[in-house]
């Protein structure tokens, strides 16, 4: 290998430049990685990158393939390139999320030529993302970045789902320190308080009592921020937002309606959960 170097001025004076043997290969050695990406190119781009780590590689032309890998191997990570025939990097991800419930390390491969692709990457349950063309380097750093950073919170997730609408427990498990009987008492009080407090919600909007719609919104964000219902949560900020600017306050109406449906589903949800959590307790 030829060994790179930026010449100064004065040409006794250089500077190496980094390479990929100052990269720790150990973090991924006997690792399972999928890579999800319909460009050959590409593929064998990754492939070589990933040659020296010691890691097992598989190569999935599409998203339906991925979900084939998937559902025959477990996987440590997977690199999901964005933009592919029959199954995009998008809707792959939101089945490996919400219908497979798996919480799988992903990883997007974007040009990053949309404005807010990474936002979207990451909104939709991914990890993280490498922009393309990659080097080495940046593949490694954002690798070792996701991996350390989900390793930990893999273990403590705790979610609800039934594909259309998510309850993320895991602050609330964390806080019980996985007492089962403090997570089924903290779920009782939000299952009779929420519905007292949407009440509110609809008999303060009926009064156009705009102070009390703000306070009473304001609540129920606390509470949805230990159970955290993301539709809830972000209906009642727009409610707050709007009771307390006083403005578009017709629209609480339709945004009332809306809370409430998320709510029974939760509802739903919870329940399931309590009922889980009664028959592991007698179990144990």
């Amino acid at each position: 290998m030829v060994e790179q170097r930026y010449l100064y001025p004065n040409p006794k004076i250089s500077i190496e430049k980094p390479n990929h043997l100052s990269m720790n290969f150990l973090l991924l050695a006997g690792k399972n990685i999928l890579v999800v990406e319909d460009n050959s190119i590409n593929q064998m781009l990754v492939k070589h990158a990933l040659s020296k780590s010691e890691a097992t590689i598989h190569i999935a032309n599409n998203g339906t393939e991925a979900l084939e890998f998937i559902h025959a191997n477990s996987y440590d990570v997977i690199l999901m390139d964005i933009h592919m025939p029959e199954l995009d990097g998008y809707q792959t991800t939101q089945i490996i999320r919400n219908e497979l419930h798996l919480n799988i390390p992903i990883i997007a491969m974007t040009a990053l030529a949309i404005r807010g692709e990474d936002e979207r990457c990451i909104s939709i349950g991914m990890n993280g993302y490498v922009p393309k063309p990659f080097t080495m380097q940046s593949l490694y750093a954002e690798l070792e970045r996701v991996l350390e950073t989900t390793s930990y919170a893999q273990t403590n997730v705790h979610q609800l789902s039934d594909g259309n609408m998510h309850i993320d427990l895991s602050l609330l498990n964390k806080l019980a320190g996985n007492d089962n009987a403090y997570i089924k008492t903290m779920i009782n009080l939000f299952l009779d308080n929420m519905p007292n407090t949407l009440n509110k919600l609809q008999q303060y909007h009926n009064d156009s009592d705009w102070d009390n719609v703000f306070r009473t919104a304001h609540y129920a964000k606390s509470s949805l921020s230990v159970i955290k219902i993301r539709q809830m949560y972000e209906i009642a900020e727009q409610i707050e937002n709007i009771a307390k600017s006083e403005k578009n306050t017709k629209k609480t109406t339709d945004l009332i309606v809306e809370i409430n449906n998320y709510y029974a589903k939760a509802k739903y949800l919870l329940n399931k959960e309590l009922n889980e959590l009664s028959t592991i307790s007698k179990v144990a």
